[in-house]
């Protein structure tokens, strides 16, 4: 790699992770910065906090490990609406996210709705922020499956922070990719407690 591409390289993955908004690639072992993303329907992600509606896609089946090791499979929450966010330890926007759900679980579980979190990480590196985190809500466990998980969301590339809303019938509804603020967080609980 010449000395301008290292340049533009680093110059692009700053900019990226002022924007907060990182992927990891798992098969190559390295972070990297978001190109573009897709929802089930085609629309591209891009940077930031941008919406796409996936036109009822339905949410994969899959199992993860929780905090305690226990296996968790997706169709336990089957029936109620799910707010699942896609996280890491070394995403700062996640982290930055993470104390907004915990206030807003309580509000979204009197309205039937499941917040849900997974963790693209190693399970140490997991299990250890948890302690400090203080998560109220299910966190489920994985580096490629929960890669996969997220790609099967809807989304082509898959950038962190990254939450997904779905119906109660398992159907995408929204695919948010950037970091959630409050009013993000209460909008969604807001149009998935009217639709249920």
């Amino acid at each position: 790699m010449s000395l301008n591409n290292g340049i533009f390289a680093a110059a692009l993955f700053v900019a990226a992770a002022v924007a907060g908004f990182v992927y990891y690639d798992f098969k190559a072992g390295s972070s990297k910065p978001l190109v573009q993303g897709k929802a089930g329907s085609g629309e591209a992600l891009a940077h930031g906090a941008a919406h796409g509606v996936a036109d009822g896609k339905l949410r994969p089946v899959f199992s993860l490990p929780d905090l305690t090791g226990t296996e968790r499979d997706i169709r336990e929450w089957d029936g109620q609406p799910t707010i699942v966010n896609f996280w890491a330890t070394w995403c700062p926007p996640c982290r930055r996210e993470i104390p907004i759900l915990i206030e807003l679980n309580e509000t979204a579980q009197s309205k039937g709705i499941a917040i849900i979190g997974i963790a693209m990480d190693r399970f140490d590196a997991v299990t250890d922020y948890a302690v400090e985190a203080g998560f109220n809500y299910p966190v489920l466990v994985g580096e490629q499956v929960a890669l996969d998980a997220a790609e099967g969301y809807g989304a082509e590339v898959v950038g962190l922070p990254l939450t997904v809303m779905t119906n109660a019938r398992g159907e995408v509804v929204d695919v948010h990719a950037g970091e959630l603020t409050r009013a993000d967080l209460e909008k969604a609980i807001a149009e998935l407690s009217a639709a249920n």
